[in-house]
């Protein structure tokens, strides 16, 4: 009997340390889960707190970031201070699109110092994906301040721009792109903005390198300075659409100048009042090859060929007033040339960027075609209008729709004095 409870002891006794060695083991391995689950905790805070998408800019200041790549856009410790280049600094740290929100206010570049490519001093480099969004072009504006161009663009990087003034940049002789510079195999999409009062050697408001594209809609490039191309200087893909370009003045050419075939396409755009000096130009509005459409080429100035030279490939539906110096070709049907387009001068007709209104009675007027014109034009107002009050609502020809003055009639009513 005593052995054999001494056997049933020793059993249960081998059951109790097994079971404690389960218990052991279960209790280690809730351990390494506990110390898992915090490890991952860690990691997903830490990526959480710097993979930021969205800046919104507090201060109309230049000062540099306290520490860029740390997702938080501010000029010294905890202080809350989120400049614009504070944000692009913070934007250019990780891969991805980021958002800069710039609040009404003007952006005074005052950090001096060329060829840095940290966006620590000059202009603003943007080496990765961003997208910089405005209040409207003439609320939120950046100026350049003269000393350095405003955006440099990297290769292989996209940018989309929109509601902002760019203005007052400045780059030394045989530097391009006054206010913008886009290089190779990158893409500029500009919105709802203006440029205006740059100077560049090559393209006073925007040099575009080849292999990269530009694509213009609803803006105005105006009153840029530059050597050659005063409002854009393009080698690679441009693209205009119910925009305006104006004012620019270069020795040649003023307005647009297309160089080593690279495509162009002008839809609703209204090109004019651009000049050359005398003697040294070649093209007032327009020189190089450019398809166009619904499109004003008119009232530029240069010696020989004052608003174009080069071949223009028509579309259709376009007014050039003076085509002594270049070629056109194509789809005629709807051209007006040799036709004054009565244009007001440049100024704001609404919607926040300036624009030549058509004047009452110019031969503009419903004489586009609404096949691929904008729902609205340059300023955001309606498109087709019934500009002649023929019953028929036809999309004008440039940036602008007239907006016809309609006439409400009251009924006459006679009041007779009775017997």
């Amino acid at each position: 009997m005593k052995r054999g409870r001494t056997k049933s002891h020793c059993a249960e006794r081998v059951s109790a340390i097994r079971r404690e060695k389960r218990l052991v083991k279960l209790g280690l391995w809730y351990g390494y889960f506990t110390i898992i689950i915090g490890v991952l905790a860690v990691v997903i805070s830490q990526s959480s707190a710097i993979n930021v998408s969205s800046f919104t800019v507090n201060s109309t200041d230049d000062i540099i970031d306290a520490n860029p790549g740390d997702g938080i856009c501010e000029t010294a410790l905890a202080n809350s201070v989120c400049t614009l280049r504070a944000a692009v600094q913070e934007a250019n740290a990780y891969t991805g699109t980021n958002t800069i929100i710039l609040p009404v206010g003007v952006y005074t570049l005052a950090l001096s110092g060329r060829d840095e490519d940290g966006a620590i001093t000059g202009d603003l480099d943007i080496i990765d994906r961003l997208i910089i969004r405005g209040e409207a072009a003439n609320l939120s504006i950046i100026n350049g301040n003269d000393i350095d161009r405003v955006f440099d663009i990297f290769d292989g990087v996209n940018v989309i721009v929109s509601d902002i003034t760019i203005e007052s940049g400045n780059v030394p002789p045989f530097f391009p792109g006054g206010a913008v510079y886009v290089h190779a195999n990158s893409t500029l999409s500009l919105t709802n903005s203006i440029v205006k009062n740059n100077y560049g050697f090559w393209g006073g408001g925007i040099y575009i390198e080849s292999g990269s594209s530009a694509s213009i809609l609803n803006s105005a490039i105006n009153n840029n300075n530059a050597e050659i191309g005063g409002g854009i200087y393009s080698v690679g893909t441009l693209t205009l659409s119910n925009s305006t370009v104006s004012g620019n003045s270069a020795y040649g050419p003023g307005g647009i100048d297309v160089r080593g075939g690279s495509a162009t396409y002008l839809v609703n755009v209204t090109v004019s009042n651009n000049d050359t000096v005398p003697g040294y130009g070649d093209g007032g509005g327009i020189a190089g090859d450019a398809t166009i459409k619904n499109s004003i080429i008119a009232n530029n100035f240069d010696s020989a060929a004052p608003d174009c030279s080069g071949t223009l490939i028509s579309e259709g539906h376009n007014l050039i007033r003076d085509t002594s110096g270049c070629i056109i070709t194509g789809n005629m049907v709807g051209n007006l040339l040799g036709v004054a387009p009565m244009l007001g001068i440049l100024q704001d007709n609404g919607g926040g960027t300036p624009t030549h209104a058509l004047l009452p009675g110019s031969p503009a007027i419903d004489a586009g075609s609404n096949v691929g014109c904008a729902a609205v034009d340059q300023r955001g107002f309606k498109r087709p209008e019934d500009g002649d009050l023929d019953g028929n609502a036809v999309c004008d020809m440039g940036a602008y729709e007239y907006q016809a003055p309609y006439h409400n009639f009251l009924p006459l009513i006679l009041i007779t004095k009775s017997n």
